[in-house]
């Protein structure tokens, strides 16, 4: 592996190790019950969008914090990201009405 590749690899792998860390305080600043599936998908929300974009989405994390994931599977649906990535937006919109 060239020294690019491998400079990529890490800023890679240091980008999902803050995804996950931001998602694990996005459930701890709201109170919502620890779900490691819901820390999953908030990660992944993190990752793609920073973690400011997913606080910035109140009715979503409202939803969350209030257990309700087919209200939240919803905004996600009616957010800006799912007009940018429709099919991440609906993957993680699907797993949200499994939890």
């Amino acid at each position: 592996m060239d020294t690019e590749k491998q400079i990529t690899a890490k800023e890679e792998s240091e980008k999902r190790k803050a995804a996950i860390t931001e998602s694990v305080h996005i459930i701890a600043d709201h109170s919502m019950p620890i779900n490691w599936h819901l820390k999953d998908i908030l990660a992944e929300m993190c990752y793609h969008l920073g973690s400011d974009k997913v606080r910035s989405y109140k009715a979503f994390i409202t939803a969350l914090a209030n257990n309700n994931y087919i209200i939240a599977s919803n905004e996600l649906i009616k957010s800006d990201w799912h007009d940018q990535q429709p099919e991440d937006c609906e993957r993680l919109a699907r797993e949200l009405t499994k939890l």
